[in-house]
């Protein structure tokens, strides 16, 4: 089940694929803003998916 936040998150990589975002690119991006630990706890989830890359501390939507 993917809560709003991940979903803001997942929206934010899918609408720039190939695009490095650094967690604090993220965090200031998601309307609202979006505590540390709130973030690390929904990326460790959105990297579960074949889409979300993790490289040098920045996550990338892969797109097909």
């Amino acid at each position: 089940m993917i809560d709003i936040s991940q979903e803001q998150i997942l929206d934010l990589l899918k609408a720039s694929p190939n695009i490095r975002f650094t967690a604090q690119d993220i965090i200031h991006s998601i309307k609202g803003g979006l505590r540390k630990e709130r973030f690390y706890e929904n990326m460790r989830k959105l990297e579960k998916m074949d889409c979300i890359k993790k490289e040098k501390g920045c996550w990338i939507y892969v797109s097909e």
